[in-house]
């Protein structure tokens, strides 16, 4: 027998594993969610302070893709993502007559290790042992794992697969994904997701649903004044949801630290918050209740809670509350809300995530939202939200993602918005709206991602852009954007990736100063009006992986230094009015895999070094003033598919 002592840190080892199991799959019940399991082969222990350096590296470095990817500008240039080995491979298990045979894959992303765990259980297992148990710090970043197992008949399992950092496994930090086969078929797939994704998976799982007289409400930890630690308050409070005693709330710790060990506590309910929280309490109850209403949160595809008047609002699908019994997070993207929001919003005075997309909601931004001053996360993307964007937004100081993609907003983007000093992403592309980019969006220090791209803004680039000492996106593509590009662009240290693309009305030189951006890996001016030569500074953008200019009135010739980007696969300089000779400097684009000159007045011959380029896929230079023979080095291109060399003056065959 253990010691008393022992005896109860595994009591309360099993009864924090069981609620976890038992929020994913009564979520998965109310949700239809799909989650995955795995298995691995051991690998060396991270140690606690690794991984809490990485996970901060990762709170200072989000790149951004998925739905806020954007299409490259040539479509055959963008890839197919590969089928899963494990649907073509043979099953190596031979599993007997009485099980089957259960098949995992997973591929990390760049975060992985620090971020992904996941296990699968034996749902008829009243201690919830796991059969595989994959902790964080067990997998690595970027790699591609597999597992199987027989697994008994007559067995319902559940797998879930976690992240810590709330982003999923796919897509903001690489194509992460899962795949389940069981006995021998495809059951889930998998990758977007946030905290956590489950699959039930069995031959007898029809009978069988957890309870819900335990409902945790569980708020992850986000954010960098965050640490994954949790505190449990066993609450006591009248009416009981069913017969069970205590009731289980998991919070994070009101003040986190480094320990991972739960401390549980008896508090009487009635005094977790006193008279005037209550009070506050009562009008965060009031403001989601009307949310339900206007949104028609009965036909919702998920209103667990929302519709019983004794549960306490902590308890609804969606809401989660911190220690303080305050909302914080409200999660309902996805979840067929459909009206408008109301003004009383704004009562939620503690809430730091606001997560409302891919919803029918419509109607206009309520002005209230600016009262929501601890916002950091507000998403209301892929819904049909319209009018313009109040003044009052820039009142939510801690706001550092606001997305707005995709809606049928209108108006200018106010100039209060340089109010936001913490924001980091700027997301609202795909709008009705007008106007000028303001000025004050130098004022963002913080700034990261500007993604506004068909938006139909106009006007010019402030130059005031040049003070966004962070900024790692701008995209400004399909708009109506004119004037020159502001020398002050070279400004951008950090910038990766520069699209003014398709804006017709840009014109002037692109600025020498483009060659202080030693971190630029994509450059996209084409489908404007941009004269004058290709500027030789071009050269020392070293890490340059795609370069479009083409449909300009760039004239002058290929400057030599074209040759040092030596990370260079898609050049993309057609429809201008490009003279002079190829420069034999661009034998040294090693990476090269398209080379796209056409509809030029580019003249002379073929260089030799041309054949130096064996990555080489397309060549097209149709429509020039080339003349001579075709070099036979371009019969070493063995990866060449397409060549098209059609109106120029070059002899032979």
């Amino acid at each position: 027998m253990l010691p008393p002592q022992q005896q109860s840190r595994t009591n309360i080892h099993h009864l924090t594993t069981t609620l976890t199991h038992l929020l994913a799959l009564t979520f998965l019940l109310l949700n239809n969610f799909s989650f995955p399991c795995v298995a691995t082969t051991p690998t060396p222990s991270v140690s606690r302070n690794k991984l809490r350096a990485k996970r901060e590296q990762k709170k200072h470095h989000r790149p951004i893709e998925n739905h806020r990817r954007v299409t490259n500008h040539i479509s055959t240039l963008a890839p197919t993502k590969p089928s899963h080995p494990l649907q073509q491979q043979q099953i190596s298990l031979s599993c007997p007559n009485d099980s089957v045979t259960f098949q995992f894959e997973l591929t990390t992303d760049k975060y992985g290790e620090i971020d992904t765990s996941w296990s699968l259980i034996d749902t008829a297992d009243p201690y919830n042992t796991p059969i595989f148990d994959i902790k964080v710090g067990k997998l690595s970043n970027l790699e591609t794992r597999k597992w199987e197992k027989c697994l008994p008949r007559n067995k319902c399992f559940l797998l879930t697969i976690q992240d810590e950092f709330g982003d999923g496994i796919c897509c903001k930090y690489g194509d992460g994904s899962y795949l389940v086969m069981y006995d021998g078929k495809e059951l889930a797939e998998g990758g977007v997701f946030g905290f956590f994704d489950t699959v039930i998976m069995g031959e007898d799982c029809g009978s069988w649903a957890p309870s819900l007289s335990l409902l945790p409400s569980l708020v992850q930890s986000f954010g960098p004044s965050f640490e994954p630690s949790i505190t449990m308050t066993v609450l006591d409070f009248e009416p009981v949801l069913s017969s069970v005693e205590p009731t289980l709330l998991i919070y994070p710790s009101s003040s986190p630290t480094s320990s991972f060990q739960p401390t549980i506590s008896r508090t009487p309910f009635s005094s977790l918050p006193p008279t005037t929280q209550k009070t506050e309490r009562e009008k965060e109850r009031e403001a989601l209740t009307e949310l339900f209403k206007l949104t028609g949160g009965e036909y919702w595809n998920i209103n667990y809670g929302w519709s019983v008047e004794y549960i306490d609002h902590c308890f609804w699908f969606g809401v989660y509350c911190n220690a303080d019994a305050k909302v914080v997070f409200l999660l309902l993207q996805t979840n067929g809300l459909n009206g408008v929001l109301p003004s009383e919003i704004g009562k939620l005075s503690q809430l730091q995530m606001l997560y409302l997309q891919k919803n029918s909601v419509h109607g206009t931004v309520p002005s209230e939202m600016g009262m929501l001053v601890q916002l950091e996360y507000l998403e209301l993307s892929d819904t049909n939200i319209d009018g313009s964007l109040p003044s009052e937004i820039g009142m939510m100081s801690q706001l550092r993602t606001l997305g707005l993609s995709n809606t049928n907003l209108d108006g200018s983007i106010p100039s209060q918005i340089g109010m936001l000093s913490q924001l980091q992403e700027l997301l609202m592309y795909k709008n009705n709206m007008g106007g000028s980019l303001p000025s004050e969006i130098g004022m963002l220090s913080q700034l990261q991602y500007i993604m506004l791209s068909a938006t139909n803004i106009d006007g010019s680039i402030p130059s005031e852009v040049g003070m966004l000492s962070q900024l790692q996106y701008l995209r400004l593509f399909q708009n109506k954007m004119g004037g020159s590009i502001p020398s002050q662009i070279g400004l951008l240290s950090e910038l990766q990736y520069l699209r003014l693309d398709d804006n017709d009305n840009i014109y002037g030189s692109i600025p020498s100063e483009i060659g202080m951006l030693s971190q630029l890996q994509e450059l996209g001016l084409w489908e404007n009006n941009i004269s004058g030569s290709i500027p030789s500074e071009i050269g020392m953008l070293s890490q340059l992986q795609t370069l479009y200019l083409d449909s300009n009135d760039i004239n002058g010739s290929i400057p030599s230094e074209i040759g040092m980007l030596s990370n260079l696969q898609h050049l993309g300089f057609d429809k201008n009015s490009i003279h002079g000779a190829m420069p034999s400097e661009i034998g040294m684009l090693s990476q090269l895999l398209h080379l796209w000159l056409y509809e030029n007045a580019i003249s002379s011959t073929m260089p030799s070094e041309i054949g130096l380029l064996s990555k080489l896929e397309n060549i097209r230079i149709y429509e020039n003033d080339l003349s001579g023979t075709i070099p036979s080095e371009i019969g070493m291109l063995s990866q060449l598919q397409h060549i098209f060399l059609y109106i120029n003056n070059i002899a032979g065959t």
